[in-house]
């Protein structure tokens, strides 16, 4: 959504590099992303997996005993607008009873020796870092809210009991805005804040907008941002 995010990693040699490219057209993405492949002579390297994580809103969420593959579109369909060359992927979001169904951006020309090419999207990255956290806390509330913020959109995953209850992406441009999504899904969701606990990733304690957050509500908790580095030592 912001560009292109692009990291190497050499587990053999417990090492990585990674580069950010500014917001630009496909093209420009491609060229910049090959110039960067060429200044490290990636592509004399053979890698044993390539994985594409699509950050955008242009998804939905089926359960498992829902999907059916031959209808993947028609899911999607129902909350994404749809050109008719447009192709559909999905994914199984693992330790859930899950199915990710997205729209892909344009895929990226990558000039590399590759065994397998994967991709994925930013949700069902999201959900399944949950999960990671939840299997490592004791006593969990009724409600859980976890956060992923990024710099003008948050994804919201909103869990009963462990059970996720309902997933959604916002664009936001002021705090007001991130204020009024959040407290409105918990408000239609029925939430009750004593039972509940709020965990973000994506800012620093000190930032404004978790400042702003905890004069509504105590209940509070800032976890790791899903860097680049913690998505690939999560799912390498």
């Amino acid at each position: 959504m912001y560009g292109l995010s692009f990291m190497v990693k050499n587990k053999d040699e417990k090492k990585f590099f990674e580069y950010t490219v500014d917001f630009a057209n496909p093209a420009k993405l491609n060229l910049e992303l090959n110039q960067i492949i060429e200044e490290r002579s990636l592509s004399n390297e053979e890698f044993d997996l390539v994985t594409v994580i699509h950050h955008n809103r242009q998804n939905t969420l089926v359960p498992q005993s829902l999907f059916d593959s031959k209808h993947a579109q028609t899911f999607l369909s129902l909350n994404v607008k749809l050109l008719s060359g447009d192709s559909v992927y999905y994914e199984i979001v693992n330790q859930s009873d899950m199915v990710n169904v997205y729209l892909p951006l344009q895929p990226l020309e990558i000039n590399l020796n590759t065994l397998k090419l994967q991709h994925r999207h930013s949700a069902g990255v999201f959900l399944e870092q949950i999960h990671h956290i939840q299997s490592k806390m004791q006593n969990l509330p009724v409600f859980e809210i976890f956060l992923n913020v990024f710099p003008n959109d948050f994804q919201i995953a909103v869990f009963k009991n462990e059970q996720l209850q309902a997933y959604n992406h916002f664009d936001f441009e002021e705090t007001d805005d991130f204020l009024y999504y959040l407290f409105f899904m918990m408000e239609t969701l029925g939430i009750d804040e004593t039972k509940s606990q709020i965990y973000m990733m994506g800012v620093e304690p000190d930032h404004d907008l978790l400042d702003q957050l905890k004069t509504f509500t105590k209940n509070v908790n800032v976890l790791p941002p899903l860097t680049p580095s913690q998505i690939n030592n999560y799912l390498l």
